[in-house]
């Protein structure tokens, strides 16, 4: 099981865990895995990086802060962020309700590994 650490300021750590919706060994799936995460209101997602997978983020519901390296960029639900393979990124809900993202990964050994 992959689990992320999702923290905020002066708040215990909450562990949340993605889940992996389509990836390899699903029919005609080869080459790409969905990933549907959920960022606790007020919680963010520590820096990482997704190894040799690059990956098309976007919101589903919410807004979320995307940092990666100097940038920074808010994300809403029509908006897509490309994340370079081994770019590191940080993501952060400054709202008050859960916010929900879909993450595709290619390739997809990264998100592969996820549970399901």
């Amino acid at each position: 099981m992959h689990t992320v650490i999702i923290q905020a300021p002066h708040d215990p750590v909450e562990r949340v865990t993605p889940r992996l919706l389509v990836g390899p060994g699903d029919e005609g799936c080869a080459h790409m895995a969905a990933v549907g995460i959920e960022v606790p209101a007020g919680r963010r997602m520590g820096e990482h990086a997704h190894g040799d997978s690059e990956a098309v983020l976007t919101v589903v519901s919410g807004e979320v802060v995307l940092r990666a390296g100097d940038r920074t960029c808010r994300l809403r639900p029509g908006v897509l962020a490309h994340i370079a393979a081994g770019e590191r990124v940080e993501v952060e809900n400054p709202g008050d309700r859960v916010v929900t993202l879909l993450a595709v990964f290619s390739p997809p050994e990264f998100a592969a590994r996820l549970p399901r």
